[in-house]
């Protein structure tokens, strides 16, 4: 292969992973907050952008034409209840709006979602559950966490859930650390096929639809 075949590669490459990078807009006027979750994110191959209030996150939107997701903070300036999630929602649209708040009334949340939020993100979420949840949302999951503030309860199906074995909890870990089944079956001393087996069955235990969407609900479920 040339030296000119192997930049050709490399080139694309970086294409591909531009084009796999999401894009979050944060609109939230706590500054110190907000900069310091895109910083972190960044870390993560999330790349992120901030607003401070309603209007800028308008603008913001505008600018940066091709968002995957916007976390919405409630009470930052400008912001005036539903209606103002509505017109986010509709200067975002196809992005993904989520709430990002520290507490909501259930009543409010149900019409936020029937306004065509994508759900809610507590602020007491740990850094690695929020990238997992952002991961999730972006391919096309409602998220609404099971306990904290807020009493709304996400469906999950909690049959033998905690049932695991230990190679089941072994492959979870790994998995929620994000590292890939080929380099989960080497930490672990196993085939790559058989950490394939261990995540669907820890997906059916939880009723997970996907090894992101499993380290999520056993995050909010109390299990890693």
């Amino acid at each position: 292969m040339t030296d000119a075949d192997n930049t050709n590669l490399s080139t694309e490459s970086n294409q591909d992973a531009k084009e796999d990078q999401l894009t979050v807009l944060i609109a939230d006027d706590h500054e110190l907050l907000s900069h310091a979750l895109s910083s972190a994110l960044h870390c993560y191959g999330i790349e992120a952008f901030t607003a401070k209030s309603f209007q800028e996150a308008l603008l913001s939107i505008r600018k940066h034409n091709e968002l995957d997701m916007v976390l919405l903070d409630l009470q930052m300036p400008g912001m005036q209840g539903l209606q103002s999630i509505k017109a986010v929602v509709k200067a975002a649209d196809p992005s993904k709006v989520v709430l990002f708040t520290a507490d909501v009334e259930p009543d409010f949340l149900q019409a936020a979602l029937e306004a065509n939020v994508w759900g809610l993100i507590p602020k007491t979420i740990s850094l690695k559950s929020m990238v997992g949840v952002i991961k999730l949302i972006s391919t096309g999951e409602v998220f609404l966490p099971t306990n904290g503030s807020t009493s709304v309860i996400r469906p999950v199906e909690k049959k033998n859930v905690g049932d695991f074995t230990q190679d089941e909890f072994l492959v979870l870990g790994h998995a929620a650390n994000g590292l890939t089944n080929k380099e989960i079956a080497f930490t672990i001393g196993t085939s790559e096929s058989r950490v394939k087996m261990l995540m669907r069955s820890v997906c059916g235990k939880v009723g997970a639809k996907n090894r992101a969407h499993a380290a999520v609900l056993c995050r909010e479920l109390g299990i890693l």
